[in-house]
């Protein structure tokens, strides 16, 4: 199992097979199994299968075709509603939020390891909630809830050769020089992978300056009042 999370990488194309009904049931006992702030449980799971609805998935987020090749997508959403019914509450703090968020995160990683140890591909989908609020209305999400991660499952096709990881781990205390310095190194890896698989002269950090250029966080804004009902 060990070995399989050091070797895991994002699929973006599958095979046309569908996921036994079995291994969906592990995937859902596993992830209502997932720990929760306080026991808060503030997250839900929506398992999609529906190709009509992956592939306005799809058209909401970017025309991601490997959201509609996969034979299951996982909607993870911070999720409220309970608490709100349990407090007679609809007002949110960004804490409540953060604990959401953190719970719908961790189910999505266990997730993703029970899947690998059922021989199963997936690969995050991060803009999810960039798009929140067309998903709410495609997937009937109402009340305080709101979609922050999706996970494509299928079995893998082709696999992009993985991708070098920079060290985040330290002891005792964090050296900011040493993450410089690592960075650094790090850019020179990443450039010999980009040009060996993509044939693009890129780094980590000019792929990451040109996507942190492009968000607008106007719109998330607004999701975040609207469908989390945050102050």
């Amino acid at each position: 199992m060990i070995k399989d999370q050091l070797n895991r990488t994002s699929v973006r194309s599958y095979l046309p097979k569908k996921i036994e009904k079995s291994k969906i049931n592990i995937l859902k006992k596993v992830i209502n199994a997932s720990p929760t702030a306080k026991n808060f449980q503030c997250f839900s799971a929506i398992f999609i299968t529906n190709k009509v609805i992956k592939e306005k998935l799809s058209k909401i987020n970017w025309n991601q075709k490997h959201i509609i090749d996969a034979p299951l997508v996982i909607l993870f959403c911070a999720d409220n509603n309970r608490i709100d019914m349990c407090t007679n509450k609809t007002i949110h703090t960004n804490e409540e939020y953060v604990w959401a968020v953190i719970d719908a995160a961790i189910a999505a990683t266990n997730a993703v390891n029970a899947a690998i140890e059922l021989g199963l591909g997936t690969c995050y989908l991060g803009g999810i909630r960039f798009q929140a609020d067309t998903i709410a209305k495609t997937l009937n999400l109402k009340g305080s809830i709101t979609p922050v991660l999706g996970l494509c499952v299928g079995y893998p096709n082709k696999i992009t050769p993985k991708r070098p990881k920079i060290n985040k781990c330290y002891d005792e205390k964090y050296y900011l020089a040493k993450v410089q310095q690592e960075m650094k190194e790090y850019d020179k890896l990443m450039l010999k992978y980009y040009k060996k698989v993509f044939n693009k002269d890129y780094t980590f950090t000019t792929v990451n300056k040109k996507s942190i250029d492009k968000f607008d966080t106007t719109r998330s804004k607004k999701i975040l009042r609207d469908q989390f009902k945050i102050k």
